[in-house]
């Protein structure tokens, strides 16, 4: 496992894990040639994390993006980051990412056809997850 600081996930395909400053939950994204598309999976942990729908399964990602967050410390990038160079597809430490899946409810699809779910500041991220670690569940 490697630790990196920022990558354009489509151009260098890996198995992903996003850590916060401030949640024990973990994003992971897989975007290896091997599962054909993008995936995500969100694994909610610690006091206080709200469980969504589309918690610990595998949903496609139609997009994913990243945001500069603001607040004091180190682990939050700069706000005058410009937002341009947090492009679609990359993830980086000190930035917030969204996560854009299919609305898979044919109710609330008619109201919109995506589910999205915004991670808090990312304080870590670790790339070449081994298989065996996610299935046990794992993650740094």
């Amino acid at each position: 496992m490697a630790a990196i600081a920022r990558v354009h996930v489509l151009d260098e395909p890996d198995l992903y894990v996003l850590r916060g400053v401030t949640s024990a939950t973990r994003y992971v994204i897989d975007t290896r040639e091997s599962s054909g598309t993008p995936w995500y999976l969100r694994v909610p942990a610690g006091p206080g994390t709200i469980s969504g729908r589309y918690d610990r399964i595998w949903n496609p990602l139609e997009c994913l993006i990243a945001y500069p967050a603001t607040g004091d410390g180190d682990e939050f990038l700069d706000p005058r980051e410009s937002v341009a160079r947090l492009a679609a597809w990359t993830i980086q430490v000190g930035a917030q990412h969204q996560f854009v899946t299919p609305e898979l409810d044919p109710v609330r699809r008619a109201q919109s056809p995506y589910y999205w779910v915004m991670s808090s500041v990312t304080a870590h991220i670790e790339a070449g997850i081994d298989d065996a670690d996610l299935a046990t569940g794992a993650l740094p």
